[in-house]
């Protein structure tokens, strides 16, 4: 199988984007931890730090790549966002942030350190996500001939 650039590319893009989403979760866990909030509180609050911080990681490193390529226009950048975000707004809504949200819950009955459980939860809430986002773009460009 050949690993092409914009492959490689696009999940720098998805590796930023939850750097991003991890610090947001992170320093939400930081401030939280310091008020007294119960379970479904404190989970919903780090999935809103994880959702601000992807968007401001993202956003600029696709940015980067399509100004690197020469691609970048408005009308380009839109139809991208597009494509993408229709997926990733779905797998997000419905894989994602569930799994940060149950799990960090989950795991805050059996992990005191609520930093460490926001790390495991997080952990394997990207991994799901990133395994459907490329199965996404194979779909994409496979069938229908379009790129990310």
């Amino acid at each position: 199988m050949h690993i092409s650039k914009s492959f490689i590319n696009f999940n720098k893009e998805i590796l930023s984007g939850e750097l991003g989403a991890f610090l947001g979760a992170q320093t939400m866990g930081l401030v939280i931890k310091h008020i007294n909030l119960n379970k479904s509180q404190i989970s919903f609050l780090v999935v809103l730090g994880a959702i601000l911080g992807s968007a401001l990681f993202y956003l600029p490193m696709r940015i980067f790549h399509q100004k690197k390529k020469d691609n970048f226009s408005v009308t380009n950048f839109s139809k991208d966002i597009v494509l993408y975000s229709m997926a990733a707004i779905l797998l997000t809504v419905s894989v994602y942030y569930p799994t940060l949200f149950f799990l960090e819950r989950y795991l805050l009955r059996f992990v005191k350190e609520v930093n460490l459980s926001i790390l495991l939860a997080q952990t394997i809430a990207f991994l799901m996500f990133l395994i459907f986002i490329n199965i996404y773009r194979f779909i994409l460009k496979k069938y229908f001939h379009k790129e990310l």
